[in-house]
């Protein structure tokens, strides 16, 4: 029986990725835990990315009037305001993680990963 909420439309290219990307964590800690460091080290690329971002903004800013009044501790907060969320996401998703474990059906993870792989 076909599902009456489903999307008729295929999913962009972008979800894709996103949900193989999910899929293949999720296949990765199939049968074992998934530590905090792991997911930090996944995280550690992200928070590279926004700081260099917020480097450009500063080196953007400060070029059309050469002040930073308060713009670098601003831009400061904001990225320390990042990773601190993402440590709370990380240190929530490990403790949770034997449970989703547990819920998740497997034959359909698994089928939807080969989908997208």
């Amino acid at each position: 029986m076909e599902n009456p909420y489903e999307s008729s439309t295929t999913p962009a290219r972008k979800a894709n990725r996103v949900h193989a990307a999910i899929l293949r964590i999720y296949m990765k800690y199939r049968g074992r835990d998934m530590p905090f460091s792991h997911l930090l080290l996944m995280y550690l690329k992200r928070w590279l990315f926004t700081l260099l971002v917020m480097i450009g903004v500063v080196v953007v800013l400060t070029g059309l009037d050469g002040e930073t009044d308060g713009l670098i501790e601003i831009l400061m907060g904001m990225l320390i305001g990042v990773v601190l969320r993402d440590i709370a996401t990380c240190r929530m998703t490990s403790r949770l993680w034997p449970f989703t474990r547990e819920l998740l059906d497997w034959e359909t993870v698994e089928k939807r990963f080969e989908e997208l792989a």
